[in-house]
C-alpha cells in the first residue's frame, strides 16, 4: 500500500503532501515503539569500500581545513559527532591521528551491512600511513572477524537526542573541543534546543563545524515541480509532515547566522550550493554572494515568491537561494 501511494504522490503537490504526512505519521508510530532503525543515513550501504574511503577522509579533511586545525592540534582533544549515520569511520579517523575520545550521537540507527562496515574499516586501517596511528586505531576498534568498539575511546549512542543527552554528557567528558555534523541539523525540527546543548557542551575555544542541506531533499524538485515549492506550504501542515521523518526544517540562512550571535560565538558561513547554479567549489563567503544583479536568480524567485508561505514572503535573496551551508563557529576562550 505505502509503494502505490508513494506513486500516486508523484503526480501532485497536494498528493506529495499527503503522503509526507503520512510517512511522517508512520515514522513517528514506529520511533514511539522503540524501533530506531531506519534507511535513513545510510550512507555507505551502497557505496564500494574505495568510495566510502573517499567519502570518509574528505569528510576528515574538510573538518580539519575549515576550522583551520591541523592533524597535530587533535592531540588529547574530546569530540563530539552528531549523526554519524552507518558508518563511524570519520570519528576513527579523528582517533588515529591523537584525539583522546569521540563520542558519536544518533537519534536513529542506521541500516548497515555488517561485513560491508567491516571492510570499511579493514580499508581505512591499511592507508594509515603510520605504526602510531594504526596503534591508536585499534585501540579503538577491534576487527577480529567483527567489530568492537573500546568505549573509552569511541563510543556510540543511538535512540535520544543531544538536549536529553547533554547533562549526563558533561557529567562524563566536561566538555568537548570539536563538535561536527554532516547532513544532521536540518533534520531536526527545532534546532534551537540543539544548538543550545552544544554550546553547553562545547569547551571555551572549541569549535562547532557542521555542513548544512537547505534543499528539499528532491521532494518536490525532483518531480518537476519548483525546487522552493516546499518554502509554500503553510507552518501546521508542514509540520504534519517533517517533525519526526528527517525532511529538512526549512530554516534558512539567516537563522544559523542570529542563532551564532545569540550564543557569542565567533563563526563564518560558507555557501556550498545556489539554486541557480549548483555546487561552489570552493565554497563562498556568504557575504560576497550576490544575487542582486543576476537574471536568473530575479527568475527564480519571480513566479515563486508570491506563493512563498507567510514566513517567507519576505525573505531576502540569500534565504531563498542559498542551497547548501558550511557553519564554522568558535566559543570564545
Amino acid at each position: 500500500m505505502r509503494d502505490l501511494f508513494k506513486r500516486v504522490a508523484r503526480q501532485s503537490k497536494t498528493a506529495i503532501i499527503a503522503f509526507k504526512i503520512f510517512d511522517n505519521w508512520r515514522l513517528k508510530r514506529r520511533v514511539n515503539s522503540g524501533d530506531i532503525e531506519t534507511i535513513h543515513g545510510s550512507t555507505h550501504l551502497n557505496r564500494s569500500v574505495t568510495a566510502s574511503l573517499d567519502y570518509v577522509n574528505q569528510q576528515f579533511n574538510d573538518y580539519l581545513m575549515y576550522a583551520g586545525i591541523s592533524t597535530a592540534d587533535l592531540a588529547g582533544k574530546q569530540i563530539l559527532e552528531l549523526g554519524p549515520g552507518d558508518n563511524l569511520g570519520v570519528a576513527l579517523k579523528f582517533l588515529a591521528a591523537g584525539a583522546k575520545t569521540v563520542v558519536c550521537v544518533d537519534r536513529f540507527f542506521s541500516k548497515r551491512d555488517p561485513q560491508h562496515e567491516l571492510a570499511i574499516y579493514q580499508s581505512l586501517r591499511d592507508v594509515l600511513t603510520s605504526g602510531q596511528e594504526r596503534s591508536r586505531f585499534d585501540e579503538a576498534i577491534s576487527l577480529d572477524g567483527k567489530i568492537k568498539f573500546n568505549d573509552e575511546k569511541l563510543r556510540n549512542i543511538y535512540g535520544n537526542t543531544l538536549e536529553a543527552l547533554a547533562s549526563d554528557l558533561v557529567q562524563s567528558y566536561k566538555a568537548f573541543d570539536l563538535i561536527v555534523s554532516c547532513a544532521v541539523l536540518e533534520e531536526i525540527y527545532n534546532p534551537e534546543s540543539t544548538f543550545a546543548a552544544m554550546y553547553q557542551l562545547l569547551a571555551p575555544g572549541g569549535y562547532l563545524i557542521h555542513k548544512i542541506d537547505l534543499t528539499d531533499y528532491g521532494m518536490f524538485r525532483l518531480q518537476g515541480l519548483h525546487p522552493l515549492t516546499f518554502l509554500t506550504i503553510p507552518e501546521p501542515i508542514y509540520k504534519r509532515m517533517a517533525s519526526d521523518s528527517g525532511l529538512p526544517n526549512r530554516k534558512r540562512l539567516s537563522f544559523y547566522v542570529e542563532t551564532m550571535k545569540r550564543l557569542g560565538c565567533e563563526a563564518r558561513f560558507l555557501v556550498t550550493s545556489i539554486l541557480t547554479t549548483g555546487r561552489l567549489n570552493p565554497p563562498v563567503d556568504h557575504t560576497l554572494v550576490n544575487f542582486e544583479t543576476d537574471e536568473a536568480s530575479s527568475s527564480m524567485l519571480q513566479g515563486i515568491r508570491k506563493k512563498l508561505a507567510s514566513e517567507f514572503k519576505d525573505s531576502n535573496p540569500h534565504d531563498l537561494l542559498v542551497d547548501g551551508l558550511l557553519l564554522i563557529a568558535r566559543r570564545p576562550a
